[in-house]
């Protein structure tokens, strides 16, 4: 499994625009799964999980679960 995050993680940092990674603090962790999961449910039926983009003034974030 962690080989195929570290894949997906590549893969992103590909994309135009994505600078850095990081990992979320773990008080944060009850949110962003949240997200994930909210997000997962507007399309039940695709085999591949949504990317979230959340933007700010200060830089922007990348949500994707496995």
């Amino acid at each position: 499994m962690e080989k195929t995050l570290e894949k997906q993680l590549e893969e992103t940092f590909r994309l135009p625009g994505v600078a850095a990674k990081g990992i979320a603090q773990k008080e944060n962790s009850g949110s962003i799964a949240s997200i994930a999961k909210q997000a997962a449910a507007l399309h039940p039926k695709s085999e591949t999980p949504p990317v979230i983009s959340i933007e700010s003034d200060n830089g922007s974030v990348l949500i994707k679960s496995d």
